[in-house]
């Protein structure tokens, strides 16, 4: 059986100004990032690739992002598999945002439970993270700029 080559996944963590989504997010979240990308593998030459459930199409996707350094803010995450990451994320792939969990609305239900993820959660369950609806974009920052 081949061994996978050690590839880097980071996460890249969005603090633009962006509009009144990200106003009120940064508001409830106490917190300067409104979402975050999972990158996987090697950049390429327009961007890396990346996933996420986005705000921006209310749903879980893949996109190339070339990340900005003054809009974004990325952290490294040594020791996870690109290819569990991936998996997760294209097993996934199209399923709604679950706006009341990104909002932090009374009432929201985890991912697993409703089938629709908020950024940070679908970033953390993908990295194999414990109770991921607990994190806010904000909050997984914090823990993950500390290792």
């Amino acid at each position: 059986m081949k061994k996978e080559k050690p590839v880097m996944v980071r996460l890249a963590f969005y603090r633009g100004k962006g509009g009144l989504r990200d106003k009120f997010v940064r508001l409830i979240t106490r917190g300067p990032y409104t979402r975050v990308e999972v990158a996987v593998g090697h950049r390429m030459a327009t961007g890396w690739a990346c996933y996420s459930a986005d705000p921006e199409t209310g749903s879980i996707r893949r996109k190339i992002i070339d990340f900005d350094p003054e809009l974004w803010d990325v952290v490294e995450i040594p020791g996870v598999s690109k290819t569990s990451v991936q998996r997760w994320f294209k097993a996934r792939t199209g399923m709604g945002l679950n706006w009341r969990l990104y909002f932090r609305l009374p009432f929201w239900q985890e991912g697993e439970r409703c089938g629709k993820y908020a950024p940070a959660e679908a970033a953390a369950a993908a990295l194999g993270m414990l109770c991921p609806e607990r994190y806010t974009v904000n909050r997984l920052h914090a823990v993950l700029s500390q290792t």
